[in-house]
């Protein structure tokens, strides 16, 4: 819900850096779930 109004209030450059962001953030958790199996 509140992902939508944000949506409609940001542009395509805020959406870029949201998405930008967000692919950070799941390669950061990807590698420390690689870090945990390989410890």
């Amino acid at each position: 819900m509140l992902a939508k109004k944000m949506l409609a209030k940001t542009g395509f450059r805020d959406l870029e850096v949201i998405i930008t962001a967000i692919f950070q953030c799941v390669d950061h958790i990807q590698s420390y779930v690689v870090n945990m199996i390989q410890v």
